[in-house]
């Protein structure tokens, strides 16, 4: 969570189209996922907000209406989502994105001992915390 919270999306997926070999193609669409989760997340407080400007509140209802209203935000919220990953794929296909099948690499990122040292460390405490989990049945 910790790793999430800190690193660059971009970073992230480079290092995987770098280090784990991930294909590039793979690489950007999982920047692209990451990538609009914040504005997901954005337009989803605009269309609530713009249920209460109409009156459509979300405090005094029951279960059932407050499905119904987020059955109504899902709608606009995947429209709009549609909407933008079809923009974005013109704009890489006009740029010619996925003619060739290897990339050039601006800035490489190169695997150093200290990085090698934290993967050791934090497998050891993983197996670890699991071989807790498994023998004290927790």
């Amino acid at each position: 969570m910790i790793f999430m919270l800190t690193t660059e999306p971009k970073r992230l997926v480079q290092s995987l189209m770098q280090v784990a070999k991930l294909p590039y193609r793979i690489g950007y669409t999982l920047y692209a996922a990451l990538r609009f989760i914040p504005l997901a997340y954005e337009e989803h407080k605009n269309i609530t907000n713009a249920h209460l400007v109409r009156g459509v509140g979300f405090s005094r209802i029951g279960l059932f209406s407050k499905l119904n209203l987020l059955k109504s935000s899902v709608i606009p919220l995947l429209i709009s989502g549609i909407r933008k990953a079809q923009d974005v794929s013109i704009a890489m296909d006009s740029r010619g994105f996925g003619a060739y099948k290897k990339r050039t690499i601006i800035d490489e990122i190169k695997v150093r001992n200290q990085d090698r040292i934290f993967v050791i460390i934090t497998l050891f405490l993983l197996i670890f915390y699991i071989f807790f989990l498994i023998y004290y049945k927790i």
